[in-house]
């Protein structure tokens, strides 16, 4: 999609087998640097690796690792959920349902290592990857991309949504969703390197879904 006209440039055909729900691809992320998109259709158990520049399915791979019964059961997005280790190329995804964190090889779909490890967070945007150090957000937990061991936690009500490396400031973002007081509305909170917040702003919800976040530090904009 054209940010500025908002209009359709291109489609990419997944060569799904069958026809999944309309909420059935729950979760895409790219992979800038590796020029990778990853589509996860969770209903049919498959991960679609993407030509982020051709826009050319580079491959489907069968999620065996993951209880399509399960999830058919929950049903709805969230069923699995996925961060790109642009520093790596590797390629995580956790399953609330099963409460596992695999790591996966960007390229190939190949697992590469796999964890138990429950949550107190779950939302949807709760996995956000900051490969330059090396850690995994999982929900407030703070994991190690290397080992997959919890190395901190955040004593905060909210999540790691964006880190951005780009800059000297290296600002992290939290996504807040809990409703306290008169908030009504989940919102992104900006703390910098001595952890201080310094700006904030409300995000509207629809249906009680808290929003997804993109950001795009190079341009200094979020969507």
């Amino acid at each position: 999609v054209l940010p500025s006209s908002k209009r359709v440039a291109r489609r990419i055909d997944l060569q799904l087998p069958s026809k999944p729900r309309t909420d059935s691809i729950s979760c895409m992320v790219k992979d800038e640097r590796h020029g990778r998109l990853y589509v996860a259709v969770p209903e049919l158990g498959i991960i679609s690796i993407v030509d982020a520049n051709q826009l050319k399915l580079l491959k489907n791979v069968n999620a065996s690792f993951m209880d399509v019964e399960t999830v058919n059961k929950n049903s709805g997005p969230s069923q699995i959920i996925l961060a790109a280790d642009k520093h790596t190329g590797d390629l995580f995804v956790y399953l609330p349902g099963e409460k596992r964190l695999l790591k996966l090889a960007g390229k190939t779909g190949d697992v590469i290592m796999e964890t138990p490890l429950e949550v107190e967070v779950m939302d949807r945007n709760m996995l956000f990857c900051d490969g330059e150090n090396q850690t995994l957000y999982v929900g407030n937990l703070m994991v190690d991309t290397a080992d997959l061991s919890v190395k901190g936690r955040f004593d905060r009500d909210g999540w790691v949504v964006g880190v951005d490396s780009l800059h000297p400031e290296n600002h992290r973002y939290l996504l807040v969703s809990k409703k306290r007081g008169a908030m009504k509305d989940p919102m992104l909170v900006e703390y910098d390197s001595s952890n201080q917040a310094t700006r904030f702003w409300t995000l509207p919800s629809v249906l009680s879904i808290t929003p997804s976040v993109v950001f795009d530090f190079q341009n200094k904009v979020f969507y």
